[in-house]
């Protein structure tokens, strides 16, 4: 009775101890199997970047091989036709030739034409650099078909140099190389005045003497707004009195020498151009008509 007492005792003893193994032995067994996971894992991953590196590799080769068998064929066309090719080069190579002979005769040609459109004016305008005229013809791109019309209207301005102001005014891609300005004096002696066809103050000119013309006109322009040529065009409704048309024709004189004497040491130069006789309306503000 007392051994199977003691028996007892021993194993209520070992139970805990007996749960302790356990537990550790099922941990021990939940850590084997997780490094088996990790480990499937991994060569599952390295078997799969195998694969992809060695799908790459075929993919290079085959694009590499494509490449190879294009720059063979590419190769054999060039060998086969050669003489063709040689042919074709040599055809392309004298077309570029002609066509920058072509250039250079057409690049004369505008050079000529620029050359006679800057004598005319300097001629017409006289003491104009008839060297800086022709810069700016070419370097504001005035179109040969302007100066083509121009220098045709220019043919006789030695014999009639009102109609060739005339001219001048009415070809619009001349403001990029003259500052206009326009002065027309009326039937009740009041002087319009205009910048490049936009418009400025008029002037009352009754009664008025050289100078007092000179002055006014002088406090209505701003010279900033000149360009390196200045043309002053002076034209006059047939009405107007003779008296006020000779008076406000004296006072434009002077003030050009006026702007002379201030600005020439700045390069610019001033012109005087009287047109005559413009019964509608200002040059300005007729443009389409031929002269």
């Amino acid at each position: 009775m007392k051994r199977s007492s003691g028996l007892r005792k021993l194993v209520l003893d070992l139970t805990p101890l007996i749960d302790m193994i356990t537990i550790l032995m099922f941990g021990v067994m939940i850590h084997a199997v997780e490094l088996s996971r990790v480990a499937e894992e991994g060569v599952k991953g390295e078997l799969s970047d195998s694969k992809r590196s060695t799908d790459a590799a075929l993919t290079r080769s085959e694009a590499d091989r494509k490449v190879l068998a294009e720059v063979s064929e590419r190769a054999r066309y060039l060998a086969e036709n050669k003489e063709i090719l040689e042919k074709r080069i040599a055809e392309m190579h004298e077309r570029i030739g002609k066509s920058a002979e072509q250039l250079r005769q057409l690049q004369t040609q505008i050079n000529q034409e620029r050359q006679a459109v800057a004598s005319a004016l300097a001629k017409l305008l006289e003491g104009l650099d008839g060297e800086k005229l022709k810069q700016l013809l070419g370097n504001q791109d005035v179109s040969r078909a302007a100066s083509k019309k121009l220098l045709e209207a220019l043919k006789d301005a030695e014999n009639n140099p009102a109609t060739a102001y005339k001219a001048i005014r009415r070809i619009e891609e001349m403001e990029k190389v003259f500052t206009f300005v326009d002065l027309h004096l009326d039937a009740s002696d009041f002087l319009h005045l205009s910048i490049n066809g936009q418009k400025l103050p008029g002037i009352a000119m009754r009664d008025v003497s050289p100078a007092d013309v000179e002055n006014k006109i002088r406090d209505t322009l701003q010279p900033g707004d000149f360009s390196q040529i200045v043309l002053f065009m002076f034209s006059n409704e047939g009405k107007a009195r003779n008296y006020t048309v000779e008076t406000v024709d004296r006072g434009i004189r002077d003030l050009r020498q006026h702007y002379e004497l201030r600005f020439s040491p700045q390069g610019r130069q001033f012109r005087y151009a009287p047109v005559g006789i413009v019964e509608a309306a200002p040059v300005t503000l007729d443009k389409s008509k031929a002269p």
